[in-house]
């Protein structure tokens, strides 16, 4: 005990204290480091759960010494690294930047095994996995990819980062953001809208080494993530990617709104950026790399003629940058009509996960409801 061996078990002691070296501010983690003998350290990272906790059982396991990839090293369109398999070793979990990444029990699900990351304090802390032992078969049209994620707060970066072992230069980054608080989403990733500052994807490449970085260009403060069931799709949809209906919508800045009629409306002395935001999180991030569009219903009760226009932004403010607005559209008439919104191309890096209506035209009612947003595939 503490460097030497007890000679007999009543030479135990009936408790010893140690320090937690750790503790993260939500309470749900900590990390223990325990010195069993000079120069030797343990370090035990401990995760709470209100899940009744029960060895991973994993309902289909891969064959041993598969890590997803079925008979191959391939992981194929459709195939899942799912970390569920009881073969000791299997995954390898190499983390850099002071990262600390555990294989442990889903705290939403205890039947499942996941990836627990502890963020370190670089920008650039993240974690790779099954290094070498798979490869990922990017071509020209084959270069999505998801992985679902829990991350502690919406609007989170994270980054996956695909490499050629043999080479740290020939490499392909492309990121997401999290829409989700405390909850798990799956997130897509497109490799041939690599992130920025990044080289573009070469598909000569054997990519056999991937590596996630969440919350990726802010320095960590021990807050703990996880992620899990990381999936080659392969190739994107060629048809637009339809949103569901935007809204229920909240107001501000003296704006009204109501959501069961949806009739909004400015009245004089509401203030100049008063308007009306999307409360419908799920819808987002949208990405506008080939442009798209916006569409709904709209109609005047009284008759006259009401001006509309829309703004998508980063995150809800403060962090509104990169943003841009659409041109403006009028709503014209007591009877209900279709309108749309033509969304200019934006920068492919750039994603928003904030949309935004504005009524320039004050006190009058507007009925405006269906409201469609469609990204225009490549």
């Amino acid at each position: 005990m503490n460097g030497q061996e007890l000679a007999t078990p009543s030479a135990a002691p009936e408790s010893i204290t140690y320090n937690i070296l750790t503790l993260t501010a939500d309470g749900m983690n900590l990390t223990v480091t325990v010195e069993t003998a000079p120069g030797v350290w343990w370090t035990f990272n401990l995760a709470k759960t209100t899940a009744v906790v029960t060895d991973p059982v994993d309902p289909v396991e891969p064959e041993t010494g598969n890590v997803g990839t079925g008979d191959n090293n391939i992981l194929d369109a459709g195939e899942v690294i799912n970390f569920n398999s009881t073969t000791p070793g299997i995954y390898t979990l190499e983390d850099f930047g002071n990262n600390v990444s555990t294989l442990i029990a889903d705290p939403t699900d205890a039947t499942n095994t996941v990836v627990s990351v502890i963020k370190g304090n670089e920008t650039w802390a993240g974690t790779t996995i099954t290094s070498v032992t798979v490869i990922y078969p990017l071509t020209s049209t084959d270069t999505v990819m998801t992985v679902r994620v829990w991350s502690p707060e919406a609007g989170v970066t994270v980054r996956l980062k695909l490499e050629e072992s043999g080479d740290p230069n020939h490499s392909v980054e492309t990121d997401a953001v999290t829409t989700k608080a405390q909850e798990w989403e799956t997130l897509t990733f497109d490799f041939s809208n690599q992130g920025e500052g990044t080289a573009e994807l070469n598909t000569d490449y054997v990519f056999d080494k991937l590596s996630i970085f969440l919350n990726f260009g802010s320095v960590g403060s021990s807050e703990t993530y996880y992620f899990d069931d990381v999936t080659f799709v392969g190739a994107a949809t060629t048809d637009p990617v339809a949103s569901a209906f935007a809204g229920p919508w909240g107001s501000f800045g003296g704006a009204t709104v109501d959501n069961d009629t949806s009739i909004f409306s400015v009245a004089t002395g509401s203030e100049s950026w008063a308007g009306f935001a999307n409360e419908n999180t799920s819808l987002y991030p949208f990405s506008f790399a080939n442009g798209g569009t916006i569409t709904f219903t709209g109609a005047v009760p009284s008759g006259v003629d009401v001006n509309v226009n829309f703004r998508f932004e980063r995150l809800p403010h403060p962090d509104v940058d990169p943003s841009f607005n659409t041109d403006s559209v009028t709503v014209s008439g007591a009877t209900e009509a279709t309108y749309t919104v033509t969304i200019a191309a934006q920068d492919a890096a750039n994603t928003f996960s904030s949309f935004l209506m504005y009524i320039t035209t004050l006190d009058v009612d507007v009925v405006i409801k269906d409201v469609l947003v469609t990204e225009t595939a490549s």
